[in-house]
Order: C-alpha cells, then structure tokens, then sequence
C-alpha cells in the first residue's frame, strides 16, 4: 500500500487538489448558507487545495539544485506546515459559527479561545524554525530533512484538536448526528494519520488524510444544510397548516354565526341550515365525492340561505301567505347571498350553492332558470337536501310529513325539481333511515341525552322521544317528583309501547292515521298495565314490601328513582319496571315480527327529570324471552335451487351468491308480509362484488318497484328503462297483490363490461343497462328485500 501511495501520490494530490478547487466554486454559488458559513467552507477548501498543490512541488522539486528550485522547495515546505495548523483555526471557525449562531450557545466555551491562542503560537513557532531549523533543515542537495525537535511541530496541532474535541463531545447533543460524527471524525483521523506519518517517511499521509476530511466536511455541511431547510420547510408547513386550521376554525365559526343570525330571523327554520349541510355533505360522500369536496358542500349546504339577512324581517316572519311583490323580495335571497359569499376564497364554490340552489333541473327555477347540468353540481345537491329537510321539518302551518310521503315526492321531482343522480341517492338514504331519524327533532325531553324535564299534569300532555327495541337491552333510569308535596295525589310516571313511522307517540286521531300509529299498550309504575292490542302478555307484579330479597343491581333504592330494561327479540317482547314499591315484568308477543316497537315515557301530576340511558354491546338471544306465541313465518312452500328466505326488515339477509353469467335466469315466488304497507316492500336484485378487502361491494340495487341505485365507481347507470304496462292499475293495486304472491322472473345479460337486467312484474316492466369498470373481476347475484318472502327460486344458465 506504501509502494502505490509513494509511486502515486503527486497523481493523489493533483486529483485531490482539484476536487477541493471544485467544491469551493460550488459553494461559492451556494445561495442556501449563510455569508460566513459559506466563507468558512470555500476557506477549507482552498486551504486543502493550496496545501496539495504544495506538497506536490515541494515533492518535484526536492533535490534540484537550481535556483527556482532552491526557493520552491522552501516556500512549499512552509506552506505546508502552515496550511496544516491552519486548518485547525478553520475548524475552530466554523464550530464558533456552528455553536454560536446556530445552536445559540452563550457564553461560548473558553476552550475555543484557548484554542486559538494556541494556533498563534503555533504560527510565530512555525516562522521562528524557518531561521533556526528547528522543525526542518534542507542539506547540500537541497533534500528535506527532519530536525530533532520535529515532533515538536506537532504538538500544536494536536493540543488544538484535543481542546476542540473536548467541546464538540461536551456539547454534542446540540447538533445533529452526522454533523457530529464528521467533526469527530475530522479531529481524530488526522491524529492517526500523523501517528502513521512518523514511521513513514516520504509519504505525506497526514496531508491527505487532511484533504479528504474538507472534502466530507463540505458534504457533511451540505447534508445539514439540507437537513435545516427541510427542518425549516416542515415547520413552515406545520405552521402554514395550523394556520389554515385557524382559518378554517374561523370560517366555521362565522358561518355558524351566520347561520344563527338567519335562525334568529324566523323560529321556523331554525336548525334548517345545519340539517341541509349535513344531509348535502351524506349524499356527497354516497356520490362518491372526496373528503374535501364534501367539505365544501357541507360549508355551502350550510350558507345557503345567508341571503336571507338582506330580506325584510317583516317577510320572513309573515304569518300569512306572501303577496306576489313580497315572494318576488323573498326570491332575491339566492342573488343577495351570492354577493355576500363570493369574495370568500377559501372555498369559492360555496357561493354557487346559495346562488342557485333553487333552480329546478327542468329549468323553471329561479334566479336564472339554469336547466340540467348547467346548474353547478354542488347547486343540485343542496336542492334535493334543501327539499328534503323543508318536508322533514314543522312549518307555520304544517308538520312534517310522513317518511312515505317524502319519499313520494322526492320520485316526484325526479327529473323536474332534481337531479335524478343525487335524487336516487336521497331515496336511498331515506330506505336505510328505518327509523326516521333524518327529520327535525323536537324540542322535548330527550331520554338519550339527559338533562331534560318532562312536565306531565296529566298522562301524554308530555312525552319523551321514543326508544327503539332491539335485540340489545336497553336500561334507563329516570327521576321522579311529584307536584303535589303532601302526596295526596302522588305522581305516576308512566311508559307508552307503540310502533309509527316518525317513532312518536300521537293523540291526534288524523296525525296518527298519517304515520300509521300503532299502540301496543301502557304501563304504569303503580302496577296499571294496558295490552289490548298484543297477541298475548304475561304480567308478573311484585310488591316490595311483600319482598325481602330483590336483586340489589336491579333495586331503585332511592324512592324518587325509577327503571326501566326493554329488550325485543323477533316478536316478543320484555319490559321491567323497578322502583321503590313494585317490581313490574310484562312479557308480550306482538302482532308480527315487522312492525317496530318503542317506548315513550309519559306520566302524571309530575316531573320527570335527570334521564340517562344506556344500550348494551350484546344482543340477547333466542329463549332469553320466554316464548308466549308461536314464531311467524312466511316460508311455507317449495324449495328450489336456493333455499327459501324471508325479510324482516330492510336487507337484513340475503340469498347465497349466484355467479352472473350471460344468459342467467333467476325464477321465484315473492309475498310480501301482511302488514307491509310501502312500494320499497318488495324483493331486489343486488349485483355486488369483492373489492378491497370487502368482499359484498354493492354495484347496483334493483327494486320491483322501477327504482334503481348503482355504486358510481365501479358501476355506472348507462340506461334504466322503467314503463308502466297495460296491466298496472295503480299503486295501491300494485301492493295488495304482492301481498297475495305472484310468481317472478328475472334475466340477466352480460357482454363484455357490460350487464342488463330485465324483470316484468304487475304491470312494472323494469329494464337496466349497467357499465362494469375493469377493476371488477367477478360478478355476484344475490335476492334481497325488505317485508316480504321468498319461495321456490331457481336458478337457470341458458
């Protein structure tokens, strides 16, 4: 190795030479370092530069006795020595710069200055050997030659790296790793280096070892250059997104504050906005819209009526009907909220969902009259959600309607007042909504919630919101005052069992005919229990005081608290009442397995207040409910291929896959139940797949009935044909005979990516064309429903 460095090095040093020549023009364009950190850089690359260059004449011209070579080899052999312990002033430089400005070290260690006082001496040592030879003498043919105090030019070099050393592992922690492994390195292989040196004479080993640490000092600075402006950019961008976050905070504060200014208006659109927003911000997502975008529809949906500050308040709180001057002011609001919204530039759309969203897709809306897709998309889905809450909600002199209803007219505006695409997405939302829970929420108690006081003078003058019963046991608890302090007519809280389709309780003959009211019965916490509409009951009543031992968990201790445990299962039904005197279980089985059941508290000549509740994880399951009645089933009949099923509620089950083949043909006999009562109570034909881990993706839902719903993405809705034939009669015909049965037929149809179902039902002929992405692989049949049965399916691949 000594061979190929003494043979080589004037090439090494050349080479060398050049690279620091390059790195220093480099960083002399560097315009991400600082001015003294650039300096110090392109200082440490001249200095390894000139001391290559250096070492190499004093090389070529050691031995030549000429006159140039006389002063070469001298004026060499002093730069050497002088650019050698130079370099450690440098590295005390830059770790001034480092510790000082960067990691704002102060006072800065005294080993630095010490440092330094020991380079000068090491210099006025340097100059004083150049007149008395103590590091180094030339002889008679003018060859260098050690003097025997030579290692003293080493001591001072030495002292300085160890002095800075010392620093850099005091203070390590302050910078960062591979700045720290270089200074390190910098410090300690020249000492190694120098060690070597001394047993190799005629190979300047220690000079290049010196060379090559400026060459990794350069690119060890830049990499922590690098690493401090990603540093910097991260915490400008954590910065900028907190920033954005301030904004969007801000943002959401001042339209919720205008919201509540439009609310402050008129009493009867209060929450109208916040429910617009959120049902806007569900059919987006359901439309396949990004996080982001359905932001942005949510902020629109909820300024939408912002221009309804700029209309008189004596319109907007009319008791009557409008005049045709005051709607005409009225219909300016989408123009005024425009102009309120359109210098917001955080989400510029926001401004089209208040300025059109009451164009109508058959162009007779207004302000514009924009037709069809000319209105903004972000416009035609408020539309539908503006619409919805409008019939969801009470008005002056209406309340709301019925969930069937609006269900109607949503297929009514189809085309006309909607956009069909956005319009068939609230249909489906309004299917899985079994509980009407997307609809205005009464300002009375709310058992969930708590904190609430029903003031009862007599039973049902106030009623709670409803409880659903599920298979998860359901426990409340409640607190009881009575009016009356003496107790002569002591307080009676009571609850309701029931089934409607808005989940509440109505004394109002009309408004219960409207939801289909149903009660099942009452029971009082005195032990008065009423059940005439159940098909049978068990009622055990237990008086405490005849009671030594009651369950401590399911004891109301204190008297002013009462319990309730309600759970269903199938058709049965079980409720406990405990309070200080009596102890109530009533078993019920209901008239069918359909029909939903809740219960409501009421009471009397009391208030009831501090209502908590709590739904348990687990589901009971079947003979925790002691049977009363038998099971009701609807599957009585021939089996086919596929083993027959009933619905009771909406896809609650499903029939085994059938691989979609062209030429596949599905037969079976349907029933819907005899308490079904809505058009959606019908078999559907659900194509689905698997698709990222899921492995039941739908594609596409196709009812009886004509309405049809695809998944957007992987499946598109190229044509759905819908005709009434000559045997449809009406609706209502439509439904009594699926309640009689009727046999069904259903073909399916596959070329290449694309797949048509065809089925003709009761005068309901129902032909859908679908595009199937080339992301789906297989395609799956299943039969699916809501109240109904089915019976002898089978399955035939022509």
């Amino acid at each position: 190795m000594s061979g190929f460095l003494l043979g080589e090095q004037l090439n090494i040093m050349l080479i060398l030479s050049g690279a620091c020549l390059v790195l220093a023009l480099h960083a002399l364009f560097n315009k991400y370092m600082s001015d003294r950190r650039r300096f110090i850089i392109i200082a440490f690359e001249l200095d390894a530069a000139v001391l290559m260059l250096a070492d190499r004449f004093s090389y070529i011209y050691r031995g030549d006795e000429s006159t140039v070579g006389f002063y070469m080899v001298r004026i060499c052999n002093f730069i050497v020595f002088f650019l050698t312990l130079s370099v450690t002033y440098l590295i005390n430089i830059y770790m001034t710069d480092i510790y000082m400005l960067d990691e704002k070290l102060n006072p800065l260690p005294k080993r630095l200055f010490a440092a330094r006082i020991v380079y000068y001496i090491g210099c006025l040592m340097l100059i004083l050997s150049q007149f008395t030879g103590l590091y180094y003498t030339f002889d008679e043919s003018n060859q260098y030659r050690r003097a025997p105090l030579f290692l003293l030019s080493y001591v001072f070099p030495i002292v300085i790296i160890v002095l800075l050393l010392s620093v850099i592992l005091q203070h390590h922690r302050r910078i960062s790793d591979g700045l720290y492994i270089s200074l390190v390195m910098f410090h300690v292989i020249p000492i190694c280096a120098s060690i070597v040196q001394l047993f190799s004479y005629g190979v300047s080993i220690t000079d290049f070892c010196i060379a090559i640490m400026c060459i990794l000092l350069y690119f060890s600075a830049m990499s922590d250059q690098d690493q401090k402006e990603k540093r910097a950019n991260r915490l400008e961008i954590e910065h900028l997104k907190d920033e954005q976050e301030k904004i969007q905070i801000l943002f959401g504060q001042t339209s919720e504050a205008l919201v509540r200014a439009i609310d402050a208006k008129d009493n009867y659109t209060r929450g109208h906005s916040t429910r617009v927003a959120r049902y806007s911000r569900m059919i987006a997502a359901a439309a396949g819209k990004t996080e982001e975008e359905c932001e942005d529809i949510y902020y629109a949906g909820l300024l939408h009526d912002v221009g309804k500050i700029g209309i008189p308040d004596s319109i907007i709180s009319k008791p009557g009907k409008l005049t045709e001057e005051e709607y005409e002011v009225m219909k300016s609001h989408p123009v005024i909220g425009y102009k309120i919204l359109a210098r917001i530039e955080v989400s510029p759309l926001i401004s089209e969902g208040a300025h059109y969203h009451h164009e109508r897709y058959d162009g007779k809306g207004y302000p514009d009259g924009l037709k069809g897709e000319d209105i903004p998309e972000i416009a035609r889905i408020i539309a539908v959600a503006d619409a919805y809450d409008g019939m969801t909600c009470k008005g002056r002199y209406r309340n709301y309607m019925s969930q069937t209803k609006v269900r109607e007219e949503i297929v009514k505006g189809i085309e006309t007042q909607f956009d069909p695409k956005f319009a068939r997405i609230m249909l489906s939302m309004i299917d899985r909504d079994v509980n009407y829970e997307m609809k205005e929420s009464e300002n009375e108690v709310s058992a969930i919630a708590g904190g609430s006081e029903l003031d009862c003078d007599s039973f049902g003058s106030s009623v709670s919101e409803a409880f659903r019963l599920t298979p998860q046991t359901v426990k409340i608890r409640l607190k009881v005052r009575s009016k009356d302090e003496d107790e002569t007519n002591p307080g009676v809280p009571s609850i309701i069992m029931f089934d409607s389709r808005d989940a509440r309780v109505h004394f109002d003959k009309k408004r219960a005919e409207d939801m289909h009211y149903s009660e099942y019965g009452r029971i009082r916490f005195d032990g008065e229990v009423e059940m005439p509409n159940v098909r049978e009951k068990k009622i055990d009543i237990k008086d405490k005081q005849e009671e030594n031992t009651i369950d401590a968990e399911n004891t109301a201790s204190d008297k002013t608290v009462y319990e309730i445990e309600a759970v269903r299962y199938e058709d049965h039904v079980m409720i406990t009442l405990n309070s200080k005197k009596k102890k109530i279980k009533a078993v019920m089985a209901l008239q069918n397995s359909i029909k939903y059941s809740y219960i409501a508290i009421t009471g009397e000549n009391c208030f009831i207040y501090d209502v908590s509740a709590h739904v348990s994880d687990d589901e009971i399951g079947d003979g925790f409910i002691p049977r009363l009645a038998d099971k009701f089933v609807y599957t009585d009949g021939p089996t086919g291929d596929l083993p027959n099923i009933q619905f009771d509620d909406y896809r609650n089950t499903a029939t085994p896959p059938v691989r979609l083949k062209d030429g596949t043909n599905i037969s079976f006999h349907t029933k819907t139940f005899p308490y079904a009562s809505l058009v959606w109570h019908c078999p559907y034909i659900n194509l689905y797949t698997s698709y990222k881990g899921n492995d039941h993706y739908d594609l596409a839902l196709i009812r009886l009935d004509g309405e049809v719903t695809v998944d957007g993405s992987l499946c598109k809705e190229r044509k759905s044909i819908i005709n009434k034939t000559g045997d449809f009669e009406s609706w209502d015909v439509w439904k009594e005979k699926n309640k009689e049965g009727f046999d069904c037929n259903v073909s399916f149809f596959k070329k290449s990516s694309y797949v048509t179902v065809f089925t003709e039902n009761l005068g309901i002929s129902v032909n859908s064309y679908f595009m199937i992405s080339d992301k789906v692989k297989d395609i799956n049949i299943c039969l699916t429903g809501d109240e109904c049965a089915l019976t002898n399916i089978k399955v035939n691949i022509k």
